[in-house]
């Protein structure tokens, strides 16, 4: 991934985090589960992508473009590559976390004050973190279409 992509996903993430903190933010079971709703389009959307964008011009186009990135030196394609790894590996971790979460809302209700607080300010951190993503990976797909109407 991009530096700037890295350095805007923790931004977003601790601001987040800090909101949660700010505004004591708890879980409960209609927000987790609309919660998990919401992953679970940006999940589908992102094997979408994947799917569009498999064979288009735009493929052609990144796979010619080489850059290099923390000392590697990579072509586009890889470092696309590496972005959808990214969004589908969280939203896989934080959907089965949500799941989790939702079959235990009993305990993690029971939990102290400040256990509790910390497992809803990284529960809404994440799910920000894979909706930025998403949005990287729409944008993406929007510049493939763009690109594949004008040939």
């Amino acid at each position: 991934m991009y530096k700037r992509h890295k350095l805007i996903i923790l931004i977003v993430f601790i601001i987040v985090f800090l909101a949660c903190m700010l505004l004591s933010v708890n879980v409960s079971d209609t927000l987790l589960s609309s919660m998990l709703t919401v992953l679970s389009i940006t999940f589908g959307l992102t094997i979408t992508a994947i799917t569009s964008l498999n064979g288009s011009a735009y493929i052609k186009r990144i796979a010619k473009n080489i850059s290099i990135q923390d000392g590697i030196k990579s072509n586009g394609l890889q470092t696309l590559n590496r972005y959808f790894k990214l969004s589908c590996h969280l939203n896989l971790y934080v959907i089965i976390a949500l799941m989790f979460e939702l079959a235990l809302l009993g305990r993690i209700l029971s939990l102290p004050p400040i256990a509790l607080f910390l497992v809803s300010a990284v529960t809404f951190s994440c799910i920000i973190v894979c909706l930025v993503l998403s949005g990287l990976i729409v944008s993406l797909l929007l510049e493939a279409l763009t690109l594949s109407n004008q040939d």
